[in-house]
C-alpha cells in the first residue's frame, strides 16, 4: 500500500509540474509580441514546399517577393530576411529554417559583412533578434545560439525567457496576439512609400581589393553559412543588395567595404555573386522606400532580375502545374487582395502611382498638364506605366485601377493640388 501512495503522489507531483510548465509557457506565447509568429509560421508550417530560402536582413525582406517569383516562374520560396541582423545572426536564422525546410538553394545578401560585432548590442537589437529567437524552442541549440551571439547576460536571460519582459504586457494584448494575422507575402514585407532622393547618383561598387580581410566577424559566419548549405547539399549565391547613400556616412561606409569583401570572399570560395549595386535595373528615383529599403516597385524590379538569374543557372522545378500549384495558386490569390486593400488604402499620390507599378493591374491615368511640372517623382512614377493621358480640362490627377486579367474595375481616385482626395471603388 505505501508504494501505492507513493506512486499516486509522485504522479500528482509530476503532474502539478507538467501543468505549471504548460501554464508557463502557454502565457509565454501569449505575451510575446507576435512579429515572430508572423514570420515564421508558413515557413514551420508548410516548409517542404520550399525550393529557394532568401536570408539577409531587412534590405532582403523589402527586395525579394516569393509571390512574384511564383507568379512568373513557379518557384516557390520563403524570404527569412530579419531586421537589423548582422550575418552572425543570420547563421542562426538559416540553422533554425533547416530544421524545417531542406530548400535546393539559398541566397544571401551580404550587407554590413565587414562588421566585427556579432550583434546590435543595445535594446534595439535585442528588439530584432526576439523575432528570430522567440519563435526557436528552448533547447541545446537556442543556448548555443544566445551564448554566441550576446555577451551581456542580462540581454542573454531576456532572450532565453523572453516571458520575463513580456510578463507585463497583459494591457497591451490585442485581438493579433489571440490571432495573429499571416500575411501571404512568403516572409517579405511591402515597402509602400516613395523615398525624396535628392542625391546626384549613386557611387560606383569599388574594384575587388586583394588584400581584404576575410578573417573578420562576418566573414567567418558567411564561411560557416556556406559550409552548413554544402554540407546538405544546397547551393549557394551571394547578393549585395541596392541602396542610395542618402548623405548618411555609415551607410557609405559600409557599402564602400561590404562589395570589394564580399567579391573577395566570392572569388576564394568560388560562389556565384551579384552586385546589385551594379546592375541598372532600378532607379533611385522611384524604387525606395527610404535611404536604405526598397519599396514595391523597386522590391519587384529586383525580385524580377533575380528570377531571370535563377531561371537560366538553376534547375529548380516550376510548380505552377504540379500537386503545390493548387495551395500556391490560392496564396497568389490572396496575396492580390492584400495588394488591392493596401493600394486602396493609400492616401499619397506619389505612393499610389509607386503602388498601381503592378503587373496584375491595368492602369489608366489622366491629369492636366502642368499637373507634374517640377514634381520628378511624380514624373519618373508616370513615365512607366501604360495608360497616361493629358486634358486641359482635367480636374486632378484621376487614377482608376482594373484587374488586368478581368477588366474588373478595382477602384479610382483623384488627387488635387490641395490634397484632397475623391474615391470611389467598386
Amino acid at each position: 500500500m505505501r508504494v501505492k501512495r507513493n506512486m499516486v503522489r509522485i504522479f500528482h507531483v509530476c503532474m502539478v509540474l507538467f501543468l505549471f510548465a504548460a501554464g508557463f509557457f502557454g502565457l509565454n506565447r501569449l505575451t510575446m509580441r507576435k512579429e515572430a509568429v508572423v514570420r515564421n509560421r508558413e515557413l514551420y508550417d508548410r516548409g517542404a514546399e520550399y525550393d529557394v530560402l532568401f536570408i539577409g536582413n531587412s534590405h532582403m525582406i523589402n527586395a525579394v517577393f516569393p509571390m512574384q517569383l511564383y507568379r512568373d516562374y513557379g518557384i516557390t520560396s520563403y524570404n527569412v530576411g530579419r531586421y537589423g541582423h548582422y550575418i552572425p545572426e543570420s547563421y542562426y536564422v538559416l540553422e533554425d529554417a533547416l530544421q524545417h525546410t531542406n530548400p535546393k538553394l539559398v541566397v544571401i545578401d551580404t550587407f554590413m559583412i565587414n562588421r566585427d560585432e556579432k550583434m546590435r548590442n543595445d535594446q534595439i537589437g535585442i528588439n530584432f533578434s526576439h523575432t528570430t529567437m522567440d519563435s526557436i524552442p528552448f533547447s541545446p541549440r537556442k543556448i548555443r545560439a544566445v551564448l554566441d551571439l550576446q555577451p551581456d547576460a542580462a540581454y542573454r536571460r531576456e532572450l532565453l525567457f523572453p516571458y520575463s519582459v513580456y510578463h507585463n504586457r497583459w494591457e497591451e494584448l490585442g485581438e493579433e496576439d489571440f490571432a495573429p494575422v499571416i500575411t501571404k507575402e512568403k516572409g517579405a514585407v511591402t515597402g509602400r512609400k516613395v523615398y525624396s532622393y535628392d542625391g546626384e547618383g549613386v557611387a560606383a561598387a569599388e574594384t575587388l581589393s586583394e588584400t581584404a580581410d576575410l578573417q573578420g566577424t562576418g566573414v567567418r559566419y558567411l564561411e560557416k553559412m556556406t559550409e552548413l548549405c554544402r554540407e546538405r547539399g544546397i547551393a549557394v549565391l551571394l547578393v549585395y543588395l541596392p541602396y542610395p547613400d542618402g548623405g548618411d556616412e555609415v551607410l557609405m561606409a559600409d557599402r564602400a567595404a561590404d562589395q570589394p569583401l564580399t567579391a573577395a570572399f566570392a572569388a576564394q570560395s568560388g560562389i556565384p555573386y551579384i552586385n546589385f549595386m551594379e546592375t541598372a535595373c532600378w532607379s533611385p528615383d522611384t524604387d525606395f522606400a527610404d535611404q536604405e529599403h526598397m519599396n514595391f516597385l523597386g522590391g519587384q524590379k529586383i525580385t524580377e532580375a533575380v528570377g531571370a538569374y535563377l531561371q537560366e543557372n538553376y534547375s529548380l522545378t516550376d510548380h505552377r502545374q504540379d500537386a503545390l500549384g493548387g495551395a500556391w495558386n490560392r496564396d497568389y490569390e490572396a496575396y492580390f487582395l492584400e495588394k488591392q486593400q493596401a493600394l486602396l488604402e493609400e492616401d499619397d499620390a506619389d505612393c499610389f502611382l509607386m503602388l498601381c507599378h503592378d503587373r496584375d493591374l491595368q492602369v489608366s491615368v489622366s491629369l492636366p498638364p502642368d499637373f507634374a511640372a517640377g514634381e520628378r517623382k511624380l514624373e519618373c512614377l508616370l513615365a512607366g506605366l501604360e495608360d497616361v493621358s493629358y486634358a486641359e480640362d482635367a480636374d486632378g490627377l484621376r487614377i482608376v485601377v482594373s484587374e488586368r486579367e478581368t477588366g474588373a474595375v478595382i477602384g479610382e481616385k483623384t488627387f488635387v493640388r490641395e490634397t484632397e482626395i475623391t474615391e470611389r471603388e467598386e
